[in-house]
């Protein structure tokens, strides 16, 4: 015990050459002692140091692609857009605002013409991906927007619009979409869906499906993966027998290949059951 007050005395660390000596009565540590400086916030002279600069990018953090005096890019070339729109002191200044170089950011197009640059630059009728997850589409606006993007999705062929609260695509008509991801959405119903006329893998977990209306609707298709787990339907009696009777030529249900047992009839509806409060 001595020894150690006076190897503490001293400033030493327990990992010292005294504590590493070998015998029956010695204790050894393998604590790591390391002193910090501290340094009070009264003594920080922050007050007197120079401002953060702002980064040159800052001005641009409200603009959209299209929106760039100076953009080549198309809807057609961009993995995972977002819909969003800026604050209302953006369009105000809209063709004010200029970067680090004093240059003007935006373009200076006007009316009817702005928008057709736009719909020129989107380009979204001959775009054969497109990703949208995870919008966030609580304003209008975002709302109202992705609507008129979905409507010129004409050669789509891989759309992801997962995570975004949907509750009704019945008005869209995808003709070429081969793969289609809504997992994580409202949808109550088979009948909410778009036109998927060519549909090869459609993934839905996680909706909330109640029943299987509107599912024969892609029979005509040729569907071969379907994914409805996390759907309230996916947890009554003969779910998969139910599935693969109304499509025949489905090959995997939520990832599992068709099996005998799936071609078995389905058992007979269940009557809820009722009881009587007296």
């Amino acid at each position: 015990m001595a020894d150690n007050a006076r190897s503490s005395d001293k400033g030493t660390s327990p990992q010292s050459e005294d504590a590493y000596e070998s015998g029956p009565n010695v204790t050894h540590s393998s604590i790591p002692f390391t002193v910090v400086q501290f340094r009070s916030p009264h003594n920080d002279s922050s007050e007197h140091r120079d401002p953060i600069p702002q980064l040159p990018s800052r001005n641009f953090q409200f603009s959209l692609w299209h929106d760039l005096k100076e953009c080549d890019v198309h809807g057609s070339q961009l993995k995972a857009p977002r819909i969003r729109r800026g604050p209302a002191e953006k369009d105000k200044a809209f063709y004010l605002m200029t970067d680090e170089k004093n240059s003007r950011i935006h373009h200076d197009i006007h009316g009817r013409h702005k928008d057709t640059h736009r719909d020129n630059l989107e380009s979204w009728e001959v775009a054969q991906l497109a990703s949208f997850p995870s919008q966030d589409l609580h304003h209008g606006y975002q709302k109202s927007n992705l609507s008129r993007i979905l409507g010129r999705l004409k050669q789509v062929t891989y759309l992801n619009l997962r995570d975004n609260a949907l509750v009704d695509l019945s008005s869209f008509t995808f003709p070429c979409c081969e793969y289609l991801n809504l997992n994580n959405n409202f949808l109550t119903s088979f009948k909410k869906l778009p036109k998927i006329s060519r549909v090869k893998y459609l993934t839905m977990l996680d909706n909330d499906i109640t029943n299987f209306n509107g599912l024969s609707d892609l029979r005509s298709t040729p569907l071969e993966e379907l994914f409805l787990l996390g759907n309230p339907v996916a947890f009554q009696i003969g779910y998969r027998q139910r599935v693969f009777a109304i499509l025949p030529g489905l090959k995997f249900l939520d990832g599992v290949a068709k099996q005998d047992e799936d071609s078995k009839p389905p058992p007979p509806d269940e009557k809820p059951s009722s009881c009587v409060v007296s």
